[in-house]
């Protein structure tokens, strides 16, 4: 009986803990509402087992000391309903619980909370206009207790609502470049789902309690046991897409299969969880592909405001209001050199003494302003050189209005501003040319007609790698996927010669010592020196098995990204740390070798021929490393030798000619 107890108890805690979820755990970061009335809205995707009416907000945030807390109120909106007002207190971090109830009674998919915060400093608006004291942090420790669908069941259980629950991927021990190439695109779509911490299991691995995953496979090397749940078999060439679904204990267990007969059905099987809208309009539980409709996706030069964000943003108030938008430059078909923005805005026109501005920011830098005039609208032009770019970049759009009387005198209404997003945008003046490849060009240069190539010594500790380099290289600003490099063994690397190529390997592959612009070569233990003070840096030796990512050009493939560790030490761990360097290192211009372990990482710009880069072999010998290091301070000593050998010679010559004078 006790046993029982204490299972019903850690079923109930299990159930809870999947219940909440924190704004953290979602992805979504402190968030600043700024001035006397800032607003911000989330959107957090609904679960089948999740509802809104019955679950409850723990709102937590962070506000100055110097707010008037008698005029100072927080106010949420549920889907647009109106469901909480409330007077700010005076702690300096806020925790209110909001029962979170809907009264439309639609089914909703997503959850739009809007949380608007009305602040005072002083007795008097008027004087408050611009105040910095004006904000309140929506912190990420906010949290969502969420309802229990009371409808959720086998029968509520479809494949239009199955995908976003998973949180693993099961393979077979002996996956196939197919199967491999399947698994890293369902991950970078999960990915792109806002779903982290996604597990990776061969199905030897695949812990017993996992009730709820995908399983990933070719049919006649899915083990038995779940085969058997299989009950529809596909043809040759044709994809399957299956749920099985089954009353577990405290959930509904679900297996989602992506199967075929073969590989090309394999591939259409993907297809179908890629393409967008086939799993949202599929209220079945198995889906039969006889068709790919995948098209590779094109990249142009232009960029429009409304790719980063479908909607035009509609700004009120006064004073200073902005808006932001995030772009990479890999959004590009080529790495930018210089970018041309126009910008097409509305706005209140102004009356006569009335002041009012259009700022253009790029990474906090002011590249544009244009004063506002009477007639409601400008198109504004400004070019951003190679210098104010990053890899990742801010973008921001500001109104600045001033009203001649102030917003308390006359007849003053907000001023109303908007850009334009779809007659707005980026384009590319001129393509940045480098003379060695760097990590500038990742992901960039291996987003189309590119191949992930894995070593077969490497494939069991490179498979979470493979997935989280696919999820990097589709970096797009959509949520889909727009990039799908093929995975390949690295023995049929000659069938993507004059495509680009990521390579992942041990040290020892055959295919190194075939790139002969490859910065490092390891086949020689070697060392690297620092160019100020000719201290070793790294030695090849190092037994801290580190992981070594090289992007260079060679004659066969136009850009090479090699990622090695020890052939003896092949580690998982050290290769996703490896990419998630990379991804860091994405501002750096000159660097082309970065070198990474579990507790640091280095980067260099290196030379075919580089002089910080000393082997031991070919003349380069214990005493030859020895000499490039001491060189110095014994040619310094053997000066010194010099000059007292000098010095007693002349003594003695001295000494000589007073015996002679003598």
């Amino acid at each position: 009986m006790k046993k029982l107890y204490l299972l019903v108890f850690f079923a109930l805690i299990g159930l809870h803990l999947f219940a909440q979820r924190s704004f953290s755990s979602y992805g979504i970061p402190t968030q600043i509402l700024k001035g006397t009335s800032g607003s911000y809205s989330y959107y957090i995707r609904l679960l089948p087992n999740q509802q809104i009416n019955g679950s409850m907000l723990s709102l937590q945030y962070e506000i100055p000391a110097t707010l008037n807390f008698n005029k100072s109120y927080i106010h949420v909106s549920i889907n647009d309903e109106p469901t909480f007002s409330g007077a700010i207190s005076k702690d300096s971090v806020n925790r209110i619980s909001i029962p979170m109830q809907l009264n439309s009674g639609q089914k909703d998919v997503f959850l739009k909370l809007t949380i608007r915060a009305q602040l005072f400093v002083g007795d008097d608006p008027c004087q408050d206009e611009n105040n910095p004291s004006l904000w309140l942090k929506v912190l990420p420790s906010t949290a969502i207790n969420w309802a229990l669908n009371k409808n959720y069941g086998l029968a509520a259980i479809n494949l239009s609502n199955t995908l976003f629950t998973k949180k693993a991927i099961v393979y077979p021990n002996n996956i196939s470049s197919g199967e491999l190439q399947t698994v890293a695109l369902t991950y970078a779509r999960l990915r792109k789902a806002g779903i982290n911490d996604i597990r990776l299991y061969s199905q030897d691995e695949m812990p017993a309690q996992l009730k709820d995953f995908i399983y990933i496979g070719l049919l006649h090397k899915i083990k038995p046991a779940f085969r058997s749940k299989i009950k529809i078999g596909p043809k040759a060439g044709q994809g399957l897409v299956y749920l099985y679904k089954n009353n577990g204990l405290d959930q509904v267990d679900q297996v989602l299969f992506l199967t075929a007969k073969d590989i090309p059905g394999l591939s259409k099987s993907l297809d179908a969880v890629l393409t967008k809208g086939i799993f949202e309009a599929c209220f079945q539980d198995h889906l039969l592909i006889n068709k790919s409709a995948y098209k590779p996706y094109t990249k142009t030069n232009r960029l429009y405001l409304s790719d980063l964000e479908d909607n035009n943003i509609l700004m009120t108030g006064s004073g200073s209001l902005y808006h932001n938008f995030a772009f990479k430059t890999s959004a590009f078909a080529d790495l930018p050199a210089d970018i041309n923005a126009e910008f097409s805005i509305k706005y209140t026109g102004l009356e006569k003494q009335d002041r009012g501005y259009f700022n253009i920011y790029l990474n906090n830098a002011l590249i544009s302003s244009a004063q506002l005039n009477e007639s409601g609208s400008l198109r504004v032009s400004t070019s951003v050189n190679r210098y104010q770019l990053k890899k990742f970049n801010t973008l921001r759009t500001e109104f600045v209005f001033h009203a001649a009387d102030g917003i308390c005198a006359g007849n003053f209404r907000n001023f109303i501003g908007q850009v334009d997003a779809k007659n707005s945008y980026l384009t590319v003046q001129s393509k940045l040319s480098e003379k060695n490849l760097t990590f500038f060009s990742y992901p960039d240069a291996f987003q189309q007609e590119a191949a992930i190539l894995v070593s077969k010594n490497a494939l069991s500790s490179s498979v979470q790698a493979i997935a989280k380099l696919v999820s990097e290289i589709n970096d797009h600003y959509s949520n889909e996927i727009r990039y799908r490099p093929v995975v390949d063994f690295a023995d049929h690397a000659e069938q993507y010669a004059g495509k680009n190529i990521i390579l992942i390997s041990g040290r020892k592959d055959a295919l190194l010592g075939k790139f002969k612009q490859m910065p490092l070569k390891y086949n020689q233990s070697f060392a690297i020196y620092d160019n100020a003070s000719n201290e070793v840096i790294y030695q090849l030796s190092a037994p801290d098995r580190s992981a070594i990512a090289q992007i260079f050009e060679d004659e066969q493939f136009p850009a090479v990204l090699s990622i090695t560790i020890p052939d003896e030490g092949f580690s998982s761990a050290a290769l996703q740390q490896t990419v998630s360097n990379m991804n860091e290192q994405l501002n750096q211009f000159s660097g082309n070798t970065l070198i990474s372990n579990k507790n640091d990482h280095l980067i260099f710009n290196l030379a075919q021929n580089s002089n910080n880069v000393r082997y031991a072999d070919n003349g380069n010998t214990a005493f030859s490393l020895f000499w490039g290091k001491y060189k110095l301070l014994l040619l310094a000593g053997t000066l010194f030798l010099i000059f007292l050998s000098y010095l007693y010679v002349r003594k003695k010559v001295k000494q000589s000619q007073k015996i002679v004078t003598a």
